[in-house]
C-alpha cells in the first residue's frame, strides 16, 4: 500500500513526492534502491529478479518548511536557490525573503540600496529637526506629526514582514513578495533587503550572528548619540561669545533632541530586537526535531529561525545564555516605558527625559497615554510569538487572525489617536493587516496540488500590492502636504510684504 503522505507510487515504485525531504542512512542503500526502481520499471530480457524487492525501510518523508523548495525524488534534490537540510537554506547568489530564496540583486542595486536606506533615515531626521519649530493647525509641531506617521508606517511593515515570515504554509503572491522586498527599506532592516552575503558569500549571517549584530547596532547608535551629546555640549560651553543663559538653553535643546532620537530608535527597533532575542532562547517551538526513520534513530534538532543551524550544539550553548541575559527585554522594556511615561507625561516640557518620552504618547489623547505600550505588545505577538506555533496546524493562523482582529476592533472602538488623519491611517493599517492575514488563511493548504493552484488570480495579486504599498504612499502624501502648505504660507507672506 502506498503511504498517504510524502510518497508517490509510480509503476510499483515508491518515490519521494515534491515538497518533501528524506535523508538516506548511507549512499549504498540509496544506490541499491535506485537500481531496484530502475529494474522493476524495465520489462526487457535483462530484468533482474534478484533486484525486485527492497528489504530495508525507506527513509521517513519530512515536510519541507518552505513551499516549492524540494523537488522530491530518490535523491531528494532541492530546487534552484535552495540547499541543505530540508532544502531550507539559500545557496550563494540567493537570500531568504518571506520563506522564499530570491536571487540577489545586482551589485550596483545592492550598493544603491544601502545608500538609499541611509538617505531615507537622514531625510526623516532632518525633517524632524526642521519640524521642531513649525506648528500645524492643531498646535502640534510638524516634527510630532512626522514621527507619528513614521511610527505607524514602520510598525506596519515590521508586523507584515513578521507575519509573512512566520506563516510558512501560506503561498503569498509572487507580486507581493517582489514588492515587499523593496518596502523592506521602510522597515529599516537593510540586511534583509540587501544581505551582506549578496556582496560576499562568506558574510552570510546565521541567526546567532544576526542576534549579535542587532544588539551591537542598537548599542552603537545609542553610544554614538551620547558621544555626540558629550562633545557637542563641551563645544557649546567653550563658546566665549555667548552669554551663559544662551549656552544653557542650547545645551537643554541638545539634550532634548538626543534623548528623543534615542527613544525613537528604541521604539522603532523594538520588534526586530525582541525577535532575534526570542528566537534563540530554548523555548518550546524554537527548535524543531526532524527524524528520517520511524524508530527515531536518525534525528536532528534544528533552529526554526534558521534551519542551517543545529540546536543544543556547543555554538548554541554559547549564544543562548547571552540571549537569556536579554530575555527581560521583550516583555520588560514596554513595562519600563510605561512607568517612565506615567511619571513624566505631565512633567515640565523643558525636561530632556520628558521631551524624549513624548514619542510614546504625544499622538494619543490624554486618557490613552499608555496606548503605545499596547501597540508594542501587539507587535511582539505578531512578529515573535506566532513564530513558535506549529506551522502544520491551524493554531498559528488562528492565533494570528484572533490577534489582529482583537486589536483592530479595540482600536476602532476606542480611537485613541487625537489627529484625525493619523487615526484614519492607523485604522487603515490595522485592517490591511487583517485583510492580509485572512487571505493568508485562505491560502494555507497543506495539500501540494491545491497549493500550486491556490492563488493564481491576478486580481488578488494586484489587491495585495495596492493595499500594502498604499500605507507608505498615504503617509508620504500627508507629509508632502504639510511641506507644501508651509511653502505656500511663506510665499504668501513674502508677497504681502513686497
Amino acid at each position: 500500500m502506498c503511504p498517504a503522505r510524502g510518497i508517490n507510487c509510480v509503476n510499483d515504485a515508491a518515490i519521494l513526492a515534491p515538497n518533501y525531504y528524506w535523508k538516506w542512512a548511507n549512499e549504498s542503500n540509496k544506490e541499491f534502491y535506485r537500481n531496484i526502481v530502475n529494474n522493476i520499471q524495465y520489462f526487457g530480457p535483462d530484468y533482474n529478479k534478484e533486484q525486485s524487492r527492497f528489504a530495508m525501510s525507506l527513509p521517513k518523508p519530512v515536510k519541507c518548511p518552505y513551499a516549492d523548495s524540494c523537488k522530491g525524488g530518490i535523491d531528494s534534490k532541492c530546487h534552484e536557490g535552495y540547499k541543505g537540510n530540508l532544502c531550507a537554506t539559500c545557496t550563494n547568489g540567493y537570500y531568504l525573503r518571506f520563506n522564499t530564496c530570491l536571487k540577489c540583486p545586482s551589485l550596483s542595486l545592492t550598493i544603491i540600496s544601502f545608500f538609499l536606506v541611509f538617505a531615507v533615515f537622514v531625510v526623516v531626521f532632518l525633517m524632524v529637526v526642521w519640524g521642531d519649530s513649525k506648528r500645524t493647525e492643531d498646535d502640534r509641531t510638524v516634527a510630532d506629526v512626522i514621527m507619528s506617521c513614521f511610527k505607524i508606517v514602520i510598525g506596519f511593515y515590521q508586523v507584515i514582514a513578521g507575519i509573512f515570515s512566520a506563516l510558512t504554509r501560506v503561498k503569498w503572491p509572487v507580486a507581493l513578495i517582489s514588492m515587499e522586498r523593496y518596502l523592506k527599506l521602510v522597515e529599516g532592516n537593510i540586511f534583509q533587503f540587501a544581505p551582506l552575503s549578496c556582496l560576499y558569500p562568506q558574510l552570510r549571517l546565521d541567526q546567532f550572528l544576526k542576534f549579535i549584530l542587532v544588539l551591537t547596532v542598537n548599542a552603537s547608535v545609542v553610544s554614538l548619540i551620547f558621544i555626540y551629546l558629550f562633545l557637542r555640549r563641551r563645544c557649546i560651553k567653550r563658546r566665549l561669545d555667548c552669554p551663559a543663559s544662551e549656552k544653557e538653553r542650547a545645551v537643554s535643546y541638545l539634550k532634548m533632541s538626543c534623548y528623543r532620537n534615542i527613544f525613537l530608535l528604541l521604539l522603532a527597533s523594538y520588534p526586530v530586537t525582541s525577535k532575534v532575542i526570542v528566537q534563540i532562547l530554548p523555548l518550546p517551538g524554537a527548535c524543531v526535531t526532524q527524524c528520517f526513520t520511524d524508530d527515531k534513530t536518525q534525528c536532528t534538532w534544528l533552529l526554526r529561525a534558521d534551519y542551517s543551524t543545529e540546536c543544543f550544539t556547543a555554538r548554541h550553548k554559547l549564544y543562548w545564555p547571552i540571549a537569556a541575559a536579554f530575555s527581560w527585554y521583550p516583555l520588560g522594556f514596554p513595562l519600563l516605558i510605561l512607568i517612565l511615561v506615567y511619571k513624566y507625561r505631565e512633567a515640565d516640557a523643558d525636561s530632556a527625559v520628558a521631551f524624549g518620552l513624548r514619542v510614546f504618547f504625544e499622538n494619543y489623547k490624554g486618557k490613552f497615554w499608555f496606548w503605545e505600550i499596547i501597540e508594542m505588545y501587539r507587535k511582539l505577538i505578531l512578529v515573535s510569538l506566532i513564530f513558535f506555533f506549529d506551522s502544520e496546524s491551524l493554531s498559528q493562523v488562528g492565533l494570528t487572525v484572533f490577534t489582529v482582529s482583537t486589536f483592530g476592533v479595540a482600536y476602532t472602538f476606542f480611537r485613541p489617536m487625537k489627529s484625525k488623519f493619523e487615526d484614519r491611517l492607523q485604522t487603515f493599517v490595522l485592517w490591511v493587516i487583517f485583510f492580509d492575514v485572512c487571505l493568508g488563511a485562505m491560502y494555507t493548504n497543506c495539500d501540494v496540488i491545491q497549493r500550486e493552484n491556490g492563488n493564481g488570480s491576478i486580481y488578488v495579486d494586484v489587491l495585495f500590492v495596492v493595499l500594502n504599498s498604499s500605507i507608505l504612499l498615504v503617509a508620504l502624501g500627508k507629509n508632502y502636504r504639510y511641506k507644501a502648505l508651509k511653502l505656500h504660507i511663506l510665499l504668501s507672506s513674502n508677497y504681502k510684504r513686497s
